[in-house]
């Protein structure tokens, strides 16, 4: 008897957990650099032509490959107070209709939201694309490297720069050796990749300053609240209905994505490679 009672709720577990993972939402995340470089990163990196005949063939590509991937929906870093913008532009490209604002016309042509996301959701008919990001959230970068200063603590100022400069080196080799956007896209996706963007909040941020200076813990402890929110804004959005999902974001933010998923129930990551031939 007391064995019936026993494997009962066991089974009972191991259902619900099976039922659970065969209804697990499928999100395909795609961490980017900025196709229209601004130059307000901290990292200072060339520009890419993304209006290259190889460039606009390979985002033909991608967007085919999510096409059949199908999301339900797709999200993009764009500030989610400024919805009605973002919907009014969408708008516009699904009707082939561009601003005349000419002081807009590069951001409006290169930004990796015009050209891939928007690209996609029309061939797949979507009536809009959603905007998850949130700016409520400081990033005391200055503050940073001031208080590294004043602590003198010039090992962590050089690997806090070597870091910068390692990732800007390698990005500008890689454009000035031709590769292509898809090679870099997919580079950008891989397990090293995140896990370098990480560990500088991790690993070199919070190292900085005396033991009760919390400058450097408080950098990231926002940079992760912002992904955080980005991450809420999503879930409240998908619906029921929707088994799949993308996001299209800084590879900085996929890199906490990814993490945030990773032990998030009912949520997969489906990566670029995976739906790439």
């Amino acid at each position: 008897m007391i064995k019936r009672i026993l494997i009962a709720p066991i089974s009972f577990f191991f259902i619900c957990m099976a039922s659970m993972q065969a209804q697990e939402k499928e999100v395909l995340l795609v961490g980017t650099f900025h196709f229209h470089n601004p130059g307000l990163d901290v990292a200072r990196t060339e520009s890419f032509d993304v209006l290259s005949r190889g460039s606009q063939e390979d985002l033909d590509q991608i967007s085919s490959a999510i096409n059949e991937f199908g999301p339900d929906k797709i999200f993009v870093e764009w500030n989610y107070a400024r919805t009605r913008g973002l919907d009014s532009i969408y708008d516009l490209y699904s009707v082939e209709s561009f601003s005349n604002d000419t002081s807009k016309t590069d951001f409006y042509r290169k930004n990796e939201i015009f050209q891939l996301a928007f690209r996609t959701a029309k061939k797949l008919d979507h009536p809009k694309v959603y905007p998850m990001d949130y700016r409520g959230t400081n990033f005391p970068y200055d503050s940073l490297m001031a208080t590294i200063d004043k602590n003198e603590q010039l090992g962590l100022k050089k690997q806090i720069e070597s870091e910068i400069e390692k990732y800007e080196e390698e990005f500008n080799s890689q454009i000035s050796s031709g590769w292509s956007l898809k090679r870099i896209l997919l580079n950008l996706n891989t397990r090293e990749s995140r896990e370098a963007n990480i560990s500088f909040y991790t690993g070199i941020a919070t190292e900085v300053g005396k033991v009760d200076e919390f400058v450097g813990a408080y950098l990231a402890s926002e940079w992760y609240r912002r992904n955080i929110y980005m991450w809420s804004i999503i879930q409240k959005l998908t619906e029921d209905s929707d088994d799949k999902i993308m996001i299209l974001v800084g590879a900085g933010h996929a890199a906490i994505f990814d993490q945030l998923l990773s032990y998030t129930r009912g949520w997969k990551v489906i990566e670029l490679n995976e739906i790439l031939d």
